[in-house]
């Protein structure tokens, strides 16, 4: 379990800032400005492409690991483990699902003063580090709704990381494209 934490951490780490800093930068930037604008479609609309953008950047630091493990399965060093990437999400999702663990205790127990207060605070932390789901939540604030959000994250960071494990990219957009004289085509015509 520690050579877990050691090896794996730090990718968990930059899973978990990913969805913090967008979920206070656009979530929360982008519900102000439709709160202020007091459009239904444009929270929906913002909350959307937070949501696509959160989701590309958890599939580049999946991808990444997926490509750097494959290197030492490629040598024999390790076998595929493809519970792996469930792992680290779980180690960086923990605090999203304690928080939906106490909205649900606090919802179905709101007669409860404990539980009822222990669930609203979670529900604004979650609104925060959560905030760019807060559009699709404000549409249907149910409990289950608050575990619903984080299973885009489990699958693209599992998806991800089995692409990068098997080297191959979702698009072409995504690959590295050399400058037209270091292509090596473009070197052999040359000579």
């Amino acid at each position: 379990m520690k050579q877990f934490f050691d090896k794996y951490s730090y990718t968990a780490v930059k899973l978990f800032l990913n969805q913090i800093v967008i979920g206070i930068f656009f979530g929360v930037g982008f519900l102000f400005v439709a709160n202020k604008l007091e459009n239904p479609a444009f929270k929906i609309g913002a909350s959307v492409l937070s949501i696509i953008f959160f989701l590309f950047l958890e599939y580049t630091v999946a991808y990444k690991l997926g490509t750097e493990e494959r290197v030492s399965v490629d040598i024999g060093k390790a076998k595929a483990d493809y519970l792996l990437p469930v792992k680290i999400w779980l180690l960086a999702n923990s605090l999203n699902l304690l928080l939906a663990l106490f909205i649900t205790l606090g919802q179905v127990f709101s007669g409860v003063g404990f539980f009822g207060s222990v669930g609203g605070v979670c529900v604004t932390v979650a609104m925060i580090i959560e905030g760019m789901y807060s559009g699709l939540i404000l549409l249907w604030p149910h409990w289950s709704m608050y575990f619903l959000i984080t299973l885009p994250s489990l699958l693209v960071v599992f998806l991800s990381y089995v692409l990068g494990l098997k080297s191959k990219k979702i698009a072409k957009m995504f690959e590295f494209q050399y400058p037209e004289s270091d292509r090596p085509e473009t070197k052999s015509k040359k000579k």
